[in-house]
């Protein structure tokens, strides 16, 4: 083989292993990404779970609309994510339960249907959980009846 040539063939070799490099390298970026969407996602979720409870716990009307509007926001930015598929399809299928079950409970409870119609204040206001409600209507419906029910039965005791 002459010398001249060494320089193409190393040239070719090394052009390959960087395109096997790159071809890694963007599978592990992708994974990453998708574990970080989920965790992301995991967060938010456990956030909403917070201001569920806050919401139940405030000790006042003024705290009680506060933090009602926090856990509309924290819907609302899940349901955009979901609404746009900006989330992966894993991550879509956790959350999409979630969001039914978390507006149907709000649906459900009397007291929660004047602090939604007080939160919102025009035509863009929470169109993301909105769309996404109307989307799922169904299976909103039949579980905040399900919740309406269960909320209804005597408690026993234990």
């Amino acid at each position: 083989m002459p010398p001249d040539n060494w320089a193409g063939y190393v040239a070719v070799v090394s052009a390959a292993i960087a395109l096997v490099a790159l071809y890694f390298s963007a599978k592990a970026a992708g994974t990453q990404a998708r574990v970080a969407d989920f965790n992301n996602c995991l967060e938010v979720v456990k956030q909403l779970g917070e201001a569920q409870r806050k919401v139940r716990d405030a000790n006042d009307d003024a705290g009680r609309l506060f933090e009602f509007r926090e856990l509309l926001n924290l819907l609302e930015a899940l349901a955009k994510l979901y609404n746009d598929r900006k989330l992966q399809s894993s991550t879509r299928e956790y959350v999409e339960p979630f969001i039914i079950e978390s507006w149907a409970w709000l649906r459900s409870q009397p007291e929660m249907e004047p602090l939604i119609a007080s939160s919102i204040t025009g035509d863009e206001t929470y169109s993301d959980i909105l769309r996404f409600a109307k989307a799922h209507e169904k299976r909103i419906a039949a579980l905040a009846l399900a919740y309406r029910e269960l909320a209804t039965q005597p408690k026993h005791p234990a």
